[in-house]
């Protein structure tokens, strides 16, 4: 068994962060079942930004597109729980095999850890992701 606790105050528009962990398993001959979960959360996906409405008229569109550009990547902030489930299988010497699954949900305003928004993309949400990997040493 294995966990981790984390803390972050930045005094900053990103925020303060709390992370957290515990992860466990238990081998049965050459069976490893194990379990995980996980849950990071932000106290700040969003900001009001500059207000328009003391900005000289023609700066307001840029202003809009830093206020735009701000929360863009204040929601990439993460805040996410996450359940991870998995069976090793140790099939060879020095061979393993894994499944996984694992899933994830994110915050309202948050796209969680997904790095790759696709246009249209909406924050929060679940997804669900299923792996299978084999590790070897050689």
């Amino acid at each position: 068994m294995i966990g981790e606790w984390a803390h972050t105050n930045t005094h900053s528009v990103f925020g303060v962060s709390t992370a957290w962990y515990v992860s466990g398993g238990y081998r049965l001959a050459m069976f490893t079942p194990y379990l995980g979960y996980a849950q990071v959360r932000t106290d700040r996906n969003s900001s009001p930004g500059l207000r328009l409405s003391e900005v000289p008229p023609n700066l307001a569109a840029y202003g809009a597109g830093l206020n735009a550009g701000l929360n863009a990547f204040l929601e990439m902030n993460p805040d996410e729980r996450h359940l991870s489930l998995g069976l090793r299988w140790d099939f060879m010497r020095n061979l393993d095999l894994k499944i996984q699954f694992d899933h994830m949900r994110n915050g309202a305003d948050s796209s969680g850890k997904l790095t790759d928004l696709q246009p249209g993309f909406q924050p929060g949400g679940e997804v669900n992701l299923s792996s299978v990997a084999i590790d070897f040493i050689f």
